[in-house]
């Protein structure tokens, strides 16, 4: 008796060869989902990437173009922290009398 090989496999049973591929996509997802972290995560665009890793979701356009918009997303609130902060120490220096140009060093 010879052995069936995979595409006589696929000709001859192709719903048995479709779960059989499925069954090899799941295991891999689980592997792979096994190793990324479970604690929490503050990146956005990194738990953006490992929830697509989770579902099963191939990297297409549609997950690139999301995936940029959570980084700029995250980079222009980071501007706008950054220049919150620059604010807030404009405003105590004006309200103690400290001249900007005479920070000793600080910024």
């Amino acid at each position: 008796m010879s052995k069936l090989t995979l595409e006589e496999l696929k000709k001859q049973n192709p719903r048995l060869y479709a779960q059989c591929v499925q069954d090899g996509i799941e295991q891999e997802r689980k592997r792979c989902v096994s190793h990324l972290p479970n604690h929490h995560i503050k990146d956005a665009s990194a738990r953006y990437a490992i929830q697509c890793v989770k579902d099963g979701v191939a990297m297409g356009d549609l997950q690139k173009a999301n995936y940029m918009a959570i980084q700029m997303n995250a980079h222009n609130r980071e501007r706008k922290n950054a220049k919150g902060s620059e604010a807030v120490v404009s405003m105590v220096e004006r309200n103690c009398g400290v001249d900007p140009n005479e920070r000793n060093g600080y910024q």
